[in-house]
């Protein structure tokens, strides 16, 4: 018991030594960045005028990609993004395009609304190197991109009519469609190239019936947009419509797309 009564003396001693220890140890305040968590968290606080240090990077994130983490590579089928070259800079590796890639590269940037001439004079360049080697699809939708981004070059016009002309009797109506398309612009419709075409999908409607419903609306919508006609084009442009209009109506007109179906 006289152990017992001593260890308590001696707490009892030391009792107001511990409360000034603790007394002294208390914080009196809470730190600014500690007070809410939203002040913590950059995207989520707002900023205090004439108080915070304006950062572009935080009240902007979007104008500073460099800053953000990467999900995915900024690439596009396998090359870099067209879309970014401007920002990133560095080579598209033209050279080491077939034509397919250059084909869908091309489309790309007509949707996209790219027309840097550098990358298109890039393009040029290897879609006429491709040519002897490229075959449809590909070969009208190169054309077609062309036409769309209104990018003239005599030998890429002149290479590609005749190459259009070569592989002409291979053509399907989808790929009728997609040259239609491409002469939408007069600066790249010649009128023998254009007769042949509508000469040869008259053939394809006259003698197969495998057409299918979103191809035949399709060319109907690419000879409606053949303004101005020429008069010796005009005739045969109706009777290609006539032709058209005998083949949706014996199908079921169900399966267009709703898109299509407007236009």
């Amino acid at each position: 018991m006289a152990s017992v009564g001593a260890t308590s003396a001696s707490h009892a001693a030391l009792g107001p030594r511990v409360l000034a220890a603790s007394w002294l140890q208390r914080r009196w305040y809470t730190p600014p960045s500690r007070r809410t968590w939203s002040k913590q968290h950059f995207r989520i606080r707002s900023p205090r005028p004439l108080l915070d240090r304006f950062d572009l990077s935080r009240e902007q994130p979007h104008k500073e990609w460099w800053r953000e983490r990467r999900i995915a590579p900024a690439t596009f089928f396998g090359f870099p993004d067209v879309t970014k070259i401007g920002l990133q800079g560095g080579s598209l590796y033209v050279e080491q395009m077939d034509a397919v890639t250059l084909a869908v590269l091309a489309d790309k940037c007509v949707q996209e609304k790219v027309w840097a001439p550098e990358i298109w004079m890039k393009f040029c360049w290897r879609a006429q190197q491709l040519s002897t080697r490229t075959h449809e699809p590909d070969l009208c939708y190169i054309f077609r991109a062309f036409a769309r981004a209104d990018w003239v070059d005599q030998n890429l016009l002149t290479t590609y009519l005749g190459r259009i002309h070569r592989r002409l009797h291979m053509f399907q109506l989808p790929d009728v469609a997609v040259v239609l398309e491409a002469f939408a612009n007069p600066r790249f419709r010649q009128g023998e190239y254009l007769q042949k075409t509508l000469t040869h999908m008259a053939l394809l409607l006259q003698h197969r019936d495998d057409a299918k419903v979103e191809d035949l609306a399709r060319t109907c919508a690419a000879l409606r947009d053949l303004r101005p006609q020429p008069a010796e084009v005009a005739e045969e442009v109706v009777a290609g419509l006539e032709l058209l209009a005998e083949a949706l109506l014996m199908r079921e007109l169900s399966e267009l797309g709703p898109a299509r179906a407007v236009n």
